[in-house]
C-alpha cells in the first residue's frame, strides 16, 4: 500500500532554528582562530588556528545555505519529494567540536571527553540523517 508523506514547513523551520542556536558559537570559534593566527603562530598553533577558522567558516556557510534553502519562496513544492541527504550542518558542527576539543587539550593537557563524544555523535547523526528521516517517515 503506498504511503503519502506530509512534511510541514513549520516543523522544518523549527528544526532548523534549533540547529541555528548551536551554530551561533561558530562566530566565537572564528574569532579564536583569527586570534591564534595573529600572534605569529608556529607548527601546531598555526594548524590549530587554521582549523578553527576553516570549520567556523564551513559552519557559517552551511547554516547560511540551509537558511536560504528553507526560507526561499516556492521551496516546499520543489523539495517535497526529494530524497534525504546527509546533514552538512551537523557534520560541520561535529568537526567544530572536535577542533575545539583539541584546542582545549592543547591548552590544558586534559582530554574533554564529553566534547569529543558529542562531536562524534553529531558527525554520525549528520551522515545517517537520510536513514533516520526515512525511518521516521515509515513510522
Amino acid at each position: 500500500m503506498p504511503t503519502l508523506t506530509i512534511r510541514y514547513r513549520r516543523v522544518q523551520r523549527g528544526q532548523f532554528l534549533q540547529k541555528l542556536q548551536h551554530a551561533i558559537p561558530s562566530f566565537i570559534v572564528l574569532s579564536d582562530g583569527l586570534d591564534h593566527l595573529q600572534h605569529n603562530p608556529q607548527g601546531v598553533e598555526l594548524a590549530l588556528g587554521f582549523a578553527e577558522v576553516l570549520v567556523a567558516v564551513l559552519v557559517i556557510g552551511s547554516v547560511a545555505r540551509g537558511f536560504r534553502k528553507l526560507f526561499a519562496k516556492g521551496a516546499s513544492s520543489e523539495h517535497a519529494g526529494a530524497a534525504h541527504d546527509v546533514d552538512w550542518i551537523d557534520i560541520f558542527l561535529g568537526a567544530m567540536l572536535l577542533v575545539e576539543a583539541y584546542a582545549k587539550f592543547h591548552a590544558t593537557a586534559r582530554l574533554p571527553r564529553p566534547t569529543i563524544l558529542l562531536g562524534v555523535v553529531l558527525i554520525t547523526v549528520g551522515i545517517l540523517h537520510g536513514r533516520i528521516a526515512k525511518f521516521g517517515e515509515r513510522r
